[in-house]
């Protein structure tokens, strides 16, 4: 090979290299500015979460200083997405979408329009306004949304209770990344108990502060929030909101991403329709037991609830009723029309069937495993029930009561 031509050969070695060096070098810048654009995109994205609930049940229960060995039975407030169906619509099928629950908000579905539905799941971890949260049912100061109503020390199942797990968890994210457009969910995937949407506060230790916190959401002074706490920590009582600033600890106070519900409580309606006149105000009004308000504008929803005094039912305590000082029948599930079913339906999705027995035709609900916990400490008082007033004394006690309303 001539000299000339081996220079040639050398030459068009080195040229090919420092081609492909480049094109090795501006790959990789490339690949890094691609990266960074993405990442840059992600912590942009609007915020994920819509989250309905269905039923609102409170129980009167008080006077438990000593905590019942099961909390799944008693509760003061409980809320969740439960139905596929109204309760009142016998003929729904069972394999109907659900009608609240969880969802993809519509902003979000739209900024990621262009990523699969694997790639979606794993946004909600990686977007700096949705990653670690929980869905966070709380009763809150009506002009401070980032003030929880508690007495004495902040405790989570008591004052404020996560519905599900964090929800940008495999068992929450995987399923609503893969969710369709409108599509709500209620039940995930997953061990132990938060599978289901749903949350209880417990302010049952002492009579007063059942009574005070009914008197504090009647005088609208504090409502109940189902919203998203900024961070996955069950102890978090900040609430995110549209106005949440990029830094620092100051969050707003008067919006937050959720929904406030005020709740109105009146006297008890007894078995045959009529209304007590006298005692305490234990049940969920029948008229305008709930308003529904959207916390990011702090208007109503419109939503209509159901409080139909046909989901009041009063707690009898066992040995009331083997005493023979009170009719509440011990059976299986059973109701002899349309009204009772409904009615049966309704409170049967916060009282499980391990726990209550439910005399729909009595409408009265007995504890099957506990005892007697839901007055506390009788001290020999006679407990007045079916009575169309009631007074608490030295001797007498008014009965209490669960009521449910349903969003329709």
């Amino acid at each position: 090979m001539s000299q000339s031509l081996k220079m040639r050969h050398v030459l068009i070695v080195s040229c090919v290299g420092l081609i492909l060096t480049f094109q090795n070098c501006s790959q990789a810048a490339f690949d890094g500015e691609g990266e960074n654009e993405e990442s840059s995109y992600e912590s942009t994205l609007p915020f994920a979460y819509s989250a309905r609930i269905d039923t609102i049940a409170y129980m009167s229960c008080s006077g438990m200083s000593e905590n019942p060995p099961d909390k799944r039975g008693y509760f003061t407030l409980r809320a969740g997405a439960y139905g596929v169906c109204n309760p009142a619509d016998v003929n729904c099928s069972p394999f109907s979408n659900p009608v609240a629950g969880l969802s993809m908000s519509t902003e979000f579905r739209n900024a990621t329009k262009f990523y699969d539905k694997k790639q979606k799941a794993h946004l909600f971890s990686m977007s700096d306004k949705n990653a670690n949260t929980f869905l966070s049912l709380s009763i809150r100061s009506a002009g401070n949304y980032q003030l929880p109503w508690k007495e004495g020390n902040l405790a989570a199942g008591e004052e404020l209770d996560a519905m599900l797990p964090a929800l940008d968890s495999t068992a929450i994210a995987g399923p609503l990344g893969f969710s369709s457009e409108g599509q709500m969910m209620n039940y995930f995937p997953g061990s132990g108990t938060q599978r289901l949407m749903e949350g209880s506060l417990r302010y049952y230790n002492f009579e007063n502060t059942a009574k005070l916190t009914r008197d504090t959401l009647n005088q609208k002074e504090a409502l109940m929030v189902v919203g998203f706490s900024t961070a996955a920590d069950p102890l978090e009582v900040g609430l995110r909101s549209p106005d949440q600033p990029a830094t620092g600890t100051q969050l707003p106070t008067n919006r937050a991403y959720g929904t406030g519900f005020n709740l109105q409580f009146e006297l008890p309606t007894g078995p045959s329709g009529v209304r007590m006149t006298a005692g305490e105000q234990r049940a969920l009004g029948t008229s305008a037991g709930v308003e529904e308000i959207n916390l990011t504008n702090n208007q109503p929803t419109g939503a209509s609830w159901d409080c139909n005094y046909n989901y009041q039912f009063m707690v009898v305590r066992p040995e009331d009723k083997a005493a023979g000082r009170v009719v509440c029948n011990a059976v299986a599930d059973v109701f002899n029309n349309a009204t009772e079913q409904a009615a049966l339906n309704a409170v049967r999705r916060v009282l499980r069937v391990e726990d209550w027995f439910v005399d729909v035709a009595n409408r009265c609900i007995m504890p099957k495993r506990t005892g007697d916990y839901c007055y506390g400490n009788v001290q020999g008082r006679a407990i007045m029930y079916g009575q169309t007033s009631c007074i608490n004394d030295g001797t007498r006690m008014c009965p209490h009561v669960v009521s449910v309303c349903i969003r329709r």
